[in-house]
């Protein structure tokens, strides 16, 4: 319900960081 759809949303957008986090260092090196 709310509680799984704002988990996985959490989820999802920790995930969408660190991702573009990691592919930015990768790339300045």
């Amino acid at each position: 319900g709310i509680w799984s759809g704002m988990l996985g949303g959490t989820i999802m957008q920790t995930l969408i960081l660190m991702l573009v986090t990691y592919r930015t260092d990768w790339n300045k090196e």
